[in-house]
């Protein structure tokens, strides 16, 4: 009768053929090693074997090829060295490695290893790794100490680095992109109308301008003709103005552009308002100047008068300069509610003792067309 792959009676056929193949194979294995252990012996061979191992409860069986040395420990071989062979009745009753437990310390210090009693006699931790850990940590700091002194000169290098590829990526893309400042002065209206190409590089990459004589000269004629007005509204015409500083006359030569304003129709006027401050949205800016007097004509209209100490222009040049006062006129306009007709506007060239008067100025949609152009050159 056959057994089935699946009967009780074949499962347990099978175990007991395994097991004893295993057990074959085991024999085999100490048959292998018993061999070589004597055959490698030259003139001395030792053999030992224990009955207690590790902390079995129960003896360990000799193995049969460990036995057959017996013959050899007995002295039947007179060329074999008396050896010792402990029976089983004379080996200690239980194992000596668990008669005391085998007990650890916890937590225990990972760096000194942990401290073992009872049971099998060990070895202490064979060394501390507490000390070349902290030889190994110093020397850690020390390295990131020197990594962070170069890391933070590196850092400076690279940002010097940046600031170079920044520069040298503006210098070869003059064209970029710049976008249109929230606030510009009057006299940028001049300037595109004279220069449009500086106007829109110095916009691309601003530079504080050097004050010069010219420019000291016309604030201190400012700052005085402002001081004579307020004299004049509280003392008689035919009063002499002592100047405020003869030391500055001097520097700037002011004397003599004093002496033609008075010898001029203006000195002989009173002003409705004086050094007027005046901010109007031209286009996608707000346009912001000064106005250095404002008058009140007899019928009516206002005139816009702007002191010059300068040089008087003539032809495309004085053209130029009108655009000024286009923008102050268009900014009066809107402040006052006053139609563009009736607002005047005139230049002063103070060193000539000449008036220009604005025959024709830019109205409110020229003025937006120029400098919406020049911001739209800007992008492209």
């Amino acid at each position: 009768m056959g057994y089935g792959p699946t009967s009780t009676e074949g499962i347990a056929g099978s175990r007991v053929h395994f097991k004893d193949k295993v057990e074959d194979h085991h024999v085999a294995e100490e048959r292998r090693l018993a061999y070589v252990a004597v055959t490698r012996a030259k003139s001395l061979l030792i053999c030992s074997s224990s009955i207690w191992t590790a902390t079995r409860s129960k003896p360990t069986e000799p193995s049969q090829f460990f036995s057959a040395l017996v013959p050899l420990a007995e002295g039947n071989d007179p060329k074999a060295e008396i050896g010792v062979w402990v029976k089983d009745e004379d080996a200690p009753e239980q194992n000596p490695s668990r008669l005391t437990p085998l007990e650890a310390l916890w937590p225990y210090d990972p760096l000194e290893g942990p401290q073992i009693t009872g049971g099998m006699n060990r070895t202490e931790f064979p060394y501390s790794r507490r000390e070349v850990m902290q030889e190994i940590a110093q020397d850690v700091l020390k390295e990131s100490e020197q990594s962070q002194l170069l890391t933070e000169e590196g850092q400076q290098w690279a940002d010097e680095a940046r600031r170079l590829l920044a520069q040298r990526e503006f210098l070869s893309n003059r064209e970029r992109r710049v976008e249109a400042p929230e606030h510009v002065r009057a006299s940028l209206f001049v300037e595109l109308a004279e220069d449009p190409v500086s106007v829109l590089e110095n916009l691309r990459r601003p530079v504080p301008r050097r004050p010069g004589l010219a420019a000291r000269r016309g604030t201190a004629f400012h700052a005085w003709i402002e001081e004579f007005y307020e004299k004049t509204s509280m003392l008689d015409l035919g009063e002499i103005v002592e100047p405020a500083d003869d030391y500055l006359d001097q520097a700037l030569d002011l004397e003599s552009m004093k002496e033609a304003f008075l010898a001029s129709e203006w000195s002989q006027l009173q002003p409705a308002y004086v050094e007027v401050p005046l901010e109007t949205r031209v286009g996608p800016v707000a346009v912001r100047g000064r106005i250095d007097a404002v008058f009140q004509m007899e019928d009516g209209t206002w005139l816009l008068l702007d002191w010059k100490t300068g040089r008087v222009p003539h032809g495309k040049d004085l053209k130029s300069k009108l655009v000024q006062l286009a923008v102050y006129r268009l900014g009066w306009s809107r402040l006052h509610g006053i139609a563009l007709e009736d607002i005047k506007a005139a230049f002063y060239y103070v060193a000539a003792g000449m008036t220009i008067r604005a025959e024709h100025l830019s109205d409110e949609a020229e003025l937006e067309a120029m400098i919406t152009n020049a911001f739209e050159q800007l992008d492209r």
